[in-house]
């Protein structure tokens, strides 16, 4: 009988004092975290994470590979864009009339620790393509990105898609000359 008041008395102070772990809310977890970023799946394997100018304009958009959709996981594909999807949302997002003359200098690379920035400026648009560099010599290591491995590169036609560096991006940053992203 002893035990079962000491057990039933534990009970009720762990019930009244500590707090019970229930799941948390939304607004819970924007309290922690902070506002959700929006992201789009813009293809089978990009997403699209865009900010807006305070007018609703889109003034920046950054690409990067899907890692899971509503019913999928995509494990193994790769870390690098697919040039072929890349190419036809990069389109939607901005036409190559839309873009304006080129500025130079255009497709100017960095090279920055382990990391390429290249860089490709229009009048009215900028394309920044991240990635990652591999030093190793290693074999193993090289993986080919769904475009290097299809027979023909199908960007043969146009530069931009021409440069190594853009060819294993793993994030593509879309910046419009003439809308000022709103302040967060």
């Amino acid at each position: 009988m002893r035990n079962k008041l000491i057990f039933i008395v534990a009970v009720l102070i762990q019930c009244v004092f500590i707090e019970p772990v229930l799941g948390q809310t939304a607004l819970e977890l924007e309290g922690k975290y902070g506002t959700p970023i929006i992201a789009y799946s813009v293809s089978e394997h990009l997403w699209m994470t865009p900010e807006f100018t305070n007018d609703g304009q889109i003034c920046r958009a950054r690409l990067y590979p899907a890692r899971i959709s509503a019913d999928t996981n995509y494990l193994g594909v790769g870390d690098t864009l697919d040039l072929w999807e890349l190419k036809d949302v990069l389109s939607q997002l901005t036409s190559p009339q839309m873009r304006g003359e080129k500025s130079q200098p255009f497709g100017m690379s960095l090279l920055l620790g382990q990391m390429a920035e290249t860089i490709f400026t229009y009048k009215n648009v900028t394309f920044t393509f991240l990635s990652s560099l591999n030093f190793s010599s290693s074999k193993d290591s090289k993986k080919a990105t769904p475009a290097q491995s299809k027979s023909e590169n199908p960007m043969n036609s146009d530069e931009v898609f021409g440069n190594s560096f853009v060819r294993s991006a793993e994030i593509v940053t879309v910046s419009w000359a003439d809308r000022t992203c709103a302040n967060k």
